[in-house]
């Protein structure tokens, strides 16, 4: 309870900083609350592999204070991406923005593999940290992640959408057209009604795959 006392704490103050108009000064104390609190520096564990961040975080304990330190860190990385649009340098707000996105996908995506998530109420929520940046900040990983996840909450039409921003980003890569290819030819097994319901009719598959073929 005391290390949640000092999260909040801390988030309270980057929040306020930043509504004050100061992004110095909150990234500063974004740096220094990385480094006292979550033993990184904010730059190194901008650089951390994806697929690493949460066992690191977490030391793979998914109990309270573990997903609070996750908490923590995506919070500390969309606030600090709000400062570095302040200081009007999307490219680094962006890499902030993609890294709390990613963290948070690694989260939820665990609920699959018997971990539910057990983010705290000072966790931000994913939508809200999408609605700070477009797709085609995100990096080309993120978004596959992001295609997977939505796919997972049958949500189809948003899960084309970031399949569309990473297509965009590479579209003569193999690798991205055989994803794309693969994702339209899984939902086809899905029926009418269910598709329609996740806002990708089966037309609109079928022309997407068309053209990707």
């Amino acid at each position: 309870m005391r290390h949640i006392r000092l999260f909040v704490q801390a988030i309270a103050k980057v929040v306020g900083l930043i509504k004050a108009g100061d992004p110095d000064f909150a990234l500063e104390t974004i740096r220094t609350t990385f480094h006292d609190l979550l033993g990184t520096s904010l730059d190194d564990f901008l650089a951390f592999p994806d697929d690493r961040i949460l066992d690191f975080l977490t030391f793979g304990e998914v109990g309270q204070l573990g997903m609070s330190k996750a908490g923590l860190a995506a919070n500390l990385l969309m606030q600090a991406g709000a400062a570095w649009r302040l200081k009007d340098q999307p490219q680094e707000a962006a890499a902030c923005f993609d890294k709390s996105i990613r963290l948070l996908l690694e989260v939820h995506l665990a609920e699959g593999e018997g971990q539910p998530p057990l983010l705290p109420e000072f966790a931000p929520p994913l939508e809200d940290i999408l609605a700070e940046v477009a797709p085609a900040g995100l990096s080309a990983d993120t978004l596959g992640a992001l295609v997977f996840y939505f796919e997972k909450q049958a949500a189809y039409g948003r899960a084309d959408g970031f399949l569309h921003a990473m297509l965009a980003k590479a579209p003569t890569d193999a690798d991205t057209l055989a994803f794309g290819r693969s994702f339209y030819e899984y939902l086809l097994e899905e029926s009418d009604e269910n598709l329609e319901t996740g806002g990708l009719p089966r037309p609109q598959i079928l022309a997407a795959l068309a053209r990707l073929l």
